[in-house]
Parts: structure tokens; sequence; C-alpha cells
């Protein structure tokens, strides 16, 4: 157990030194950029980020609503599932009484026959 909440630390840790790095890297990208095109082109591209960040916002929200579209159906669908599988036991139970029934009178009919010699 140890050895892997080590791992699951490890990579946390990772991960989390990779978040920070990104950090560094953007705002040292950022002020690269402001330095490079002063401060009006640098708006405008930070106004371009935020155009594309909507963009990428709106696509996620349809595949989000695709998704808990799909996911419902296969709910749906699962309980339909449930439901048949429900009913097939009981008829299945059913079938099986039936079966003893049956075998019990046969068995009843064979005693009540007269021995053949």
């Amino acid at each position: 157990f140890f050895f892997f909440f080590s791992i699951r630390w490890s990579k946390k840790k990772s991960f989390a030194s990779f978040l920070v790095l990104c950090c560094v890297t953007y705002r040292i990208d950022n002020l690269q950029l402001m330095m490079d095109y002063g401060g009006q082109k640098w708006m405008k591209h930070v106004e371009q980020l935020l155009e594309l960040k909507k963009v990428l916002e709106d696509k996620l929200d349809v595949l989000r609503s695709g998704i808990e579209d799909i996911n419902w159906e296969r709910q749906t669908e699962q309980q339909a599932a449930g439901k048949e599988l429900y009913e097939m036991e009981l008829r299945w139970g059913e079938l099986i009484m039936a079966n003893r029934q049956l075998e019990a009178l046969c068995h009843q009919m064979e005693q009540q026959q007269p021995q053949k010699q």
C-alpha cells in the first residue's frame, strides 16, 4: 500500500511541479510579448485569446451537453433492461414452480398405477 501511495504522491507532486513551471513560463512569455510588442499589441493579443477561450468554452458546453444526453439514454436503457430482467426472472421462477408441480403429479400418477408383473 505504501508503495502505491508513494507512486501516486510522486505523480501528484510531479504534476504540481509541471503546473508551476507552466505558470512561470506563461508569465515569462507574457512579459516578453509585452516588451516586444508594447501595450496596444499586447492588449489585442489578450482580446484574441479571450475570443478563442469563448469559442472553446462554447464547444466544450456542446460536448458536455452531448455527453449528458448519451448518459441519459444509457441510464434509460439500463433501467428498461433491469425491469425486463426482473420480469424474466419472475417468469423463470413461475416456470420452475410449474415444472415441480408437474413432476409431483407425474410421481403421484406413477404411484397410483397398479404394478404390472
